[in-house]
């Protein structure tokens, strides 16, 4: 359960916090303070659109009141940037742990959740010897996918209640990493330990 951009008043002041903020709030913050949450560095290669997204991600640091990085391979990349530097905060990810406090109760059943960066061939591989439950975070079911995997349980959309007792019930979580841009699976991994639930990683380095 991470917590969604919202707005408050402290001491008087406006301040607006944010991981995705919209163009119409990054303009708007010379009237409150900006507090920039982010994991993860945009990569300035493939293509136009991740090099315009890499610029407006400084731009966003340059212009924050503050800047709390949740995950090491940010921090590090911010703490080179001199005018960054000074306001950069290292920061835990926003999961509310007590709420996927649970008691266990194991079952056989490997849970994979997420997308970014998840190694789905690893999955597959696994949903050979093991049931697997899928979790996604789209909006959607990819139909192709589910199709070519019968073995695997896909679930989309399901609500944090419904996640917290697949935690409790699952033997445990694997994280397959294919690469970590941007320090994919903390927050799942946090929820999971939260509850209880065992985790089987490769190596994510960045985390």
């Amino acid at each position: 359960m991470t917590a969604e951009p919202f707005r408050a008043t402290l001491s008087g002041d406006g301040i607006y916090f944010t991981w995705r903020p919209s163009l119409k709030k990054i303009f708007s913050a010379p009237r409150f303070k900006l507090v920039f949450l982010t994991f993860g560095v945009p990569t300035q290669t493939n293509g136009w659109r991740r090099h315009v997204a890499w610029l407006r991600f400084l731009f966003v640091c340059l212009l924050a009141s503050e800047v709390h990085a949740m995950d090491e391979r940010t921090y590090r990349y911010l703490r080179s940037h001199r005018f960054i530097r000074r306001k950069l905060h290292r920061a835990m990810p926003l999961v509310d742990v007590a709420f996927f406090e649970t008691e266990r109760a194991p079952s056989s059943f490997l849970l994979v959740v997420g997308d970014a960066d998840r190694d789905e061939a690893v999955v597959d591989r696994l949903a050979e010897s093991f049931d697997i439950v899928r979790v996604s975070t789209s909006k959607k079911s990819d139909g192709a996918r589910e199709a070519a995997n019968p073995w695997v349980r896909f679930l989309v959309g399901i609500d944090y209640e419904e996640l917290k007792a697949l935690y409790a019930g699952a033997a445990a979580l694997i994280m397959p990493i294919s690469t970590n841009r941007h320090a994919a699976g903390t927050t799942t991994v946090t929820e999971a330990v939260s509850a209880g639930c065992p985790v089987i990683s490769n190596s994510i380095s960045q985390v």
